[in-house]
């Protein structure tokens, strides 16, 4: 096609004009709805934000030992959106956090308030803990870069300083292992935070189902040592409690008695075992009609040996049996027979523990029985 003179400026001058109208027209006005559509896209974008009113981090000064301290946190959503509250983790178990059920929805513009607690430890200077949490739309995955636009981490913190009248040394008694019945020794030492003497009171054991005696000691450096001998419990199992140590205070300044508590930890295991382990015994369906036991025979290694042993079937099933025979040249070695009635047992899978008990009642060894067809 050939263009007259000048035509091409008149199909140019056509062209941008279709282009503005397109875009709204020349008067720098947008298009119907597209500012709408501007300002929504941007709403979409924008992450949730929540509030911290407040400093997110709270130092409670010095605190007695084994004193409760708490510090509460007021979260504000800024936002018109529900923001899901998540705890992530936090630098000490022994921090307590009042999120309920670990989580927590606040609502468009809503406030909640987050509690840290912790007991002032027995330990010298600064104890700081702090908590990570997620703050995001419902279902949101927490980006711990920070980067996300779905949320954003809060940091929150406790901080004290535990006010030592006394060292401790160890701490606690923690974890200790040994067979049932077996005998233990403990020692810790006390001294005046400062110096001076010490005086006791008395010493208590709560929540341990042991009888433990107690020997105290007094060094030259004005401390005292407390040697605790006791035994472990009969069962097997984990057992948790303190020693409570009375101090009386110091008469000249008007001092008023102390007590010192002591974490304890028990681990207590059978003190023998059983070669095998245990027993699976196979049931014969015509065994209904004339009924032939099994039997199994398991050998019983006694750490301790020397004494009388007994059988026990903890379920009581009926069918089930079990009985104890001495090693004749071995005196920590007994032979435990168990037999199981297939009549007395309907023929059918089951399962029951049998225990090895000494003459005091401690556990020498567990022995798990099953049976099935």
């Amino acid at each position: 096609m050939r263009l007259r003179p000048g035509g091409w400026r008149h199909h140019a001058l056509a062209l941008g004009l279709y282009v503005l109208a397109s875009l709204g027209g020349c008067t720098g006005q947008a298009a119907p709805g597209a500012a709408e559509d501007v300002r929504s896209h941007h709403q979409v974008s924008l992450r949730p934000h929540v509030r911290v009113a407040g400093p997110t981090h709270v130092s409670k000064g010095t605190v007695p030992v084994h004193e409760h301290s708490v510090a509460d946190f007021v979260l504000v959503n800024e936002t018109d959106e529900v923001v899901e509250l998540r705890l992530l983790r936090k630098t000490c178990p022994c921090l307590d956090v009042t999120l309920p059920d670990g989580s927590a929805q606040l609502g468009a513009r809503a406030r909640t308030t987050i509690s840290l607690a912790m007991f002032a430890p027995p330990v010298a200077g600064v104890q700081q803990h702090r908590a990570l949490f997620w703050a995001g739309r419902p279902g949101s995955q927490p980006d711990f870069e920070d980067a996300s636009e779905d949320g954003h981490l809060i940091e929150l913190g406790l901080a004290l300083v535990p006010a030592l009248d006394f060292w401790v040394r160890p701490m606690s008694l923690d974890d200790i292992t040994g067979g049932a019945g077996e005998p233990f020794s403990r020692r810790v030492r006390i001294w005046r935070f400062g110096g001076g003497d010490l005086r006791l009171v008395g010493i208590t054991p709560l929540d341990l189902p042991i009888e433990p005696t107690f020997n105290t000691e007094p060094d030259d450096e004005g401390a005292v040592w407390i040697t605790m001998d006791a035994r472990h419990p009969s069962r097997p199992g984990v057992y948790v409690g303190t020693i409570q140590v009375l101090i009386a205070g110091d008469a000249r300044s008007d001092d008023m008695d102390h007590t010192v508590v002591i974490p304890v930890s028990l681990r207590v295991v059978p003190r023998g075992y059983a070669v095998p382990a245990g027993a699976m015994l196979r049931l014969d369906a015509a065994d209904a009609a004339a009924p032939v036991s099994r039997i199994a025979h398991i050998e019983i290694h006694d750490a301790a040996g020397g004494g009388p042993l007994r059988a026990e079937c903890v379920g009581r099933t009926a069918g089930l049996a079990a009985e104890l025979t001495p090693n004749a040249m071995d005196a920590g070695r007994w032979t435990l027979r168990v037999r199981v009635d297939p009549a007395l047992v309907d023929a059918r899978a089951g399962a029951d523990r049998v225990e090895v008990l000494d003459a005091h009642g401690n556990v020498v060894a567990e022995v798990p029985v099953a049976w099935r067809p």
